[in-house]
């Protein structure tokens, strides 16, 4: 929400904010059970938090990408395909970062 206001320059609807808001909810919920438990780690903190925000970015420079290409379908398919298997590559190898730790 934060990058779509400073790079896009675009407005962010109430709907919007309120997910926002629930999502950081539930990320601080998460990160006070886990100093609860023992289990909190500063790594796993800076990970997370940085790869939300490039995630994010990646989401905004798809974003103006698509809108330079919107004439040729093909290269939206293939630059749409191209950041969904990008987040799926990532998301598996931080998944099998933890089960190795």
């Amino acid at each position: 929400m934060i990058f779509s206001i400073l790079i896009l320059k675009k407005t962010v609807s109430k709907k919007i904010v309120t997910c926002c808001l629930l999502v950081a909810c539930g990320f601080f919920l998460g990160i006070d059970q886990e100093k609860a438990l023992g289990s909190l780690s500063v790594k796993g903190v800076v990970f997370g938090v940085s790869s939300s925000i490039f995630i994010a970015l990646t989401g905004i420079y798809t974003k103006t990408a698509l809108d330079v290409v919107n004439k040729d379908e093909v290269w939206r398919l293939l630059l749409e395909t191209f950041d969904d298997f990008d987040n799926v590559l990532v998301n598996i190898c931080f998944d099998c970062e933890k089960s190795f730790n």
